[in-house]
């Protein structure tokens, strides 16, 4: 067995309840890092919806929806030649700063909705 296979950062529940209570947990921090955290954003440029989460003013996770990944008017006209679209578009990441710095998107600790 390799040396990473024998590796773990805890020991395996010795109890059924023990782990029943580990996968709740994981679900639980899941549904958090996933889908809690986010916030509805319409850009202000092209009105997409997406999902926005703000952990701090320089720091942005974004989950695109399958309309505004397709209806992104900055994403269709660009490509990197092999026929993916370029991650990244410059209107929306000004359109998540100016909401995040009116109160739009709350930020920890407080600000915003």
């Amino acid at each position: 067995m390799s040396e990473s296979a024998l590796w773990a950062k805890a020991s395996p529940p010795e109890h059924e309840e023990e782990l029943a209570s580990l996968r709740a947990a994981t679900l639980r921090d899941k549904h958090d890092y996933l889908e809690a955290r986010f916030q509805p954003h319409h850009c202000d440029s092209c009105g997409h919806r997406l999902l926005v989460c703000k952990t701090s003013m320089r720091h942005t996770s974004i989950q695109w929806t399958a309309e505004a990944a397709g209806g992104c008017p900055e994403l269709a006209g660009r490509s990197d030649g092999s026929g993916q679209p370029v991650a990244g578009c410059a209107k929306l990441a000004a359109s998540i700063e100016e909401a995040a710095r009116d109160g739009r998107i709350a930020l920890p600790g407080g600000s915003g909705p």
